[in-house]
């Protein structure tokens, strides 16, 4: 081989490129958090779910009806259920719209379970056009009432810097107050504060331990970043099997970052027998996903038939789709592989990432085809 394996970045590196997901990853369960039935439902809820009020009809006291009616009644708790519904499409269409009109309805009566849904919904665009400030003025009137979801909501956008000012002492002081009423989200918001040393003293073991709780709660993202932990050794005994266990969990509900650790691993031979199809299966869903890692290190195999057939055209996809991200390793291979493809091969590959990005809308490609945007490196 002509290079070493990637692994799905350094931790670092990992915890600012999943910063975007954390708004998503704190949204947790919003009514009835408290009762036994709502937390097993929690752990059981794929990432997707995580940040909705998990409400079913069966799970409703009052007839579907009974709520329509109490909800024009003007009574919020009532309102912010039936905007759930309308939300997630439970024995009602999906409806945006609807939902935002109704948890609007709960919000202006001061019900914190809307107030932070409100958020949620204009942090997501979702029935209203996207708006960060905005979601954070409801998370924050939420928050004050010491609803803990939107403790953590608002403690996250403050370590982002979305809809408010870059602010890392607020973001561990809300995220705090939220862990301690034992929301995943927040533990990972504090154990990534404690990783990197923002707003308080760098301490692995400590970032360790709140990964743990959060991951152990079922959040993804913290079963990657505690993967990661176990195979460098930062906090906890250096652990090969330990890190394959979480990213495996991670990997179980879709997480690119935990399929292309899982893929690392498999490809390394770390924690789990060597098996290069293993590792290219994995690679290929986190790729498709706009992984970076994975992307680069599924061209990387492409190009030297390891797992896979042996296909420039698709290495110079993969390998390019990575390279405009800014990966250097994937540009050096882009180099080396260019000067034994043929223009038609080029132009092929070229081809293969048009149709990759019309069929993946939500990724900006950074470049167009006029050139080679490599050339002069």
């Amino acid at each position: 081989m002509s290079r070493p394996w990637q692994p799905p970045l350094g931790l670092a590196c990992l915890l600012a490129a999943v910063l975007k997901l954390n708004v998503v990853s704190a949204e947790v369960v919003q009514i009835a958090q408290t009762t036994r039935d709502t937390e097993a439902r929690e752990k059981q809820n794929s990432q997707d779910d995580v940040g909705t009020i998990h409400a079913t009809i069966s799970s409703l006291t009052p007839s579907q009806i009974d709520l329509v009616r109490k909800a024009e009644n003007g009574d919020k708790e009532s309102q912010c259920w039936l905007a759930t519904l309308y939300r997630e499409g439970r024995s009602v269409e999906k409806n945006y719209v609807e939902a935002v009109k109704w948890y609007r309805r709960s919000a202006e009566q001061g019900w914190p379970a809307a107030e932070n849904n409100l958020g949620q919904m204009f942090d997501h665009g979702q029935g209203v056009p996207q708006d960060k400030t905005q979601a954070v003025f409801w998370y924050r009137k939420a928050a004050e009432q010491h609803y803990a979801p939107a403790e953590a909501n608002l403690g996250i956008a403050y370590k982002e810097g979305t809809g408010v000012t870059r602010d890392y002492r607020l973001a561990f002081e809300w995220c705090d107050r939220a862990a301690k009423q034992g929301v995943s989200a927040a533990f990972h918001c504090v154990g990534s504060l404690n990783y990197s040393g923002n707003a308080v003293r760098k301490d692995y073991a400590k970032a360790a331990e709140m990964f743990a709780k959060a991951a152990a709660g079922g959040l993804a993202v913290a079963q990657t970043d505690l993967a990661l932990l176990y195979m460098e050794g930062k906090g906890v005994e250096q652990s090969d099997s330990e890190a394959v266990k979480w990213f495996s969990r991670a990997t179980e509900q879709g997480l690119a970052a935990g399929q292309s650790g899982l893929a690392y691993c498999y490809a390394s031979g770390r924690g789990v027998q060597r098996d290069y199809g293993r590792a290219a299966t994995l690679f290929s869903k986190a790729a498709e996903q706009d992984d970076v890692a994975a992307q680069s290190n599924l061209g990387f195999m492409y190009e030297r038939g390891l797992g896979v057939r042996s296909d420039y055209i698709e290495a110079y996809k993969w390998l390019t789709l990575a390279a405009v991200q800014g990966d250097l390793p994937s540009r050096k291979e882009l180099r080396s592989l260019k000067k034994i493809m043929t223009i038609p091969q080029i132009d092929s590959a070229y081809s293969r990432i048009l149709t990759w990005k019309t069929n993946h809308q939500d990724v900006e490609l950074a470049f167009t085809f006029e050139g080679d945007p490599f050339d002069k490196e």
